[in-house]
């Protein structure tokens, strides 16, 4: 029986992809555009697991 793994580590939060702003530079008027790469969109998705019981359910791997 095959099984879904997770892997994490809080360190994993903590990459930097920066931001942009596509070709302009962000200020003035330009909103700076997050990457979907971020910590908060990191930890969200996690807690997101948790809290529908599907983390779980999940084969933890260890980093």
């Amino acid at each position: 029986m095959k099984k879904t793994a997770f892997i994490c580590d809080e360190s994993y939060f903590w990459h930097d992809t920066g931001n942009g702003a596509l070709f302009s530079l962000p200020g003035g008027y330009v909103q700076s555009d997050g990457h979907a790469e971020s910590p908060e969109t990191k930890r969200r998705f996690k807690n997101l697991l948790e809290r529908s019981g599907l983390y779980e359910k999940l084969h933890k791997i260890k980093p």
